[in-house]
């Protein structure tokens, strides 16, 4: 029931407006963000069999994205971004020289939190480390490049298909091509686009949020954002977790951290709502299940996809189950309050 009444409005309604640009534009190609856009492309493709040469998939995960865009020790936006904004609380230094490949730091300063960054600065200015992040991110690019180059042809206008939020990966591509003397337009489709993904949007690539576009309609926008790591479950395929890309831009995995009994239950429901798509599904009617389901869930439904695992490889809260937590918790104490209740 879940998959026909919640998961295939969802996936018809972002397959329905991807289908509707690619026909628009017959340069364009979409490209899935891996892992959450997978499911998207495999919709489309069913809805849409003649687009099937237009479908990539790749490694985009926020997190490389967003080193690849950093340039050099002086890009204080670009580092405040991925050490900072990205995350549910800053990263300490310790954890950012780890995730830069820098040399470890002073250690009366390796536990702090990066709340304030001038000392931190400093540090990356010294030689050593300055060269180390140089580096990182100029072999980060490269295998970005690489890896996406062997997915999609590297002329063609890109729809980056991913669940969305803060259009950070599309922004950083953008950033990426634009350090490496390669333009090129790179629009994004989403399910949902937060106030602040109105920052990836100019002339070289537009944005558009399927159940909400840029925190639009308000209330129902906050709801299905404070909730995206219930979306992110249903959606995500059992591909584990993308550590980094080789030089030659292969993906190196992590193996999936859920049990097999998880991932089971999640690929059989993913099958069922691909079976169970509508064409003539509109994105409100998809909103508003979904909306139900992540506020007033039924018994069966709550026992089902409350027990399984959310994991963010930039969150630094690590494995976290969705119904854990108090039921008027906020979204580090509980990510799916209307589910905890009935584990109560």
């Amino acid at each position: 029931m879940l998959a026909r009444t919640v998961l295939a409005p969802v996936l018809s309604a972002w397959a329905n407006a991807a289908i509707s640009a690619l026909r628009h534009d017959p340069a364009l190609h979409a490209v899935a963000a891996l892992r959450d856009g997978a499911l998207a492309t495999q919709a489309i493709g069913r809805l849409a069999p003649e687009l099937k040469p237009r479908l990539a998939r790749a490694w985009l995960s926020r997190r490389l994205t967003a080193i690849a865009a950093i340039d050099g020790a002086q890009d204080h936006e670009n580092l405040s971004n991925y050490l900072v904004r990205m995350r549910h609380r800053p990263c300490t230094w310790a954890e950012a020289a780890d995730e830069l490949r820098l040399p470890p730091p002073p250690a009366d300063k390796a536990e702090l939190p990066l709340d304030r960054m001038e000392p931190f600065w400093s540090w990356l200015e010294t030689p050593n480390v300055r060269q180390a992040l140089e580096t990182r991110v100029r072999k980060t690019r490269h295998a970005l490049l690489t890896h996406l180059d062997s997915q999609v042809d590297p002329q063609v206008p890109l729809l980056i298909v991913d669940v969305g939020y803060a259009a950070t990966v599309q922004r950083c591509l953008k950033r990426v091509h634009h350090l490496v003397g390669r333009p090129r337009r790179i629009d994004g489709l989403y399910l949902l686009t937060s106030p602040g993904a109105h920052r990836a949007e100019d002339a070289s690539g537009k944005i558009h949020g399927v159940l909400a576009h840029l925190g639009q309609p308000q209330a129902e926008a906050r709801c299905l954002i404070r909730h995206r790591d219930v979306l992110e479950c249903l959606l995500a395929p059992n591909l584990g977790e993308l550590h980094e890309l080789d030089s030659n831009g292969v993906p190196v995995l992590t193996p999936p951290l859920q049990d097999p009994s998880e991932q089971d239950e999640r690929a059989g429901l993913q099958a069922a709502a691909l079976e169970s798509l509508d064409p003539g599904i509109s994105p409100d009617q998809a909103r508003q299940s979904l909306l139900r389901f992540l506020m007033a869930p039924q018994a069966d439904e709550a026992a089902l996809v409350g027990r399984w695992h959310h994991a963010d490889s930039t969150a630094l809260d690590g494995f976290r189950r969705l119904d854990d937590g108090p039921v008027h918790g906020d979204r580090d104490q509980c990510l799916w309050p209307a589910a905890a209740r009935f584990r109560e």
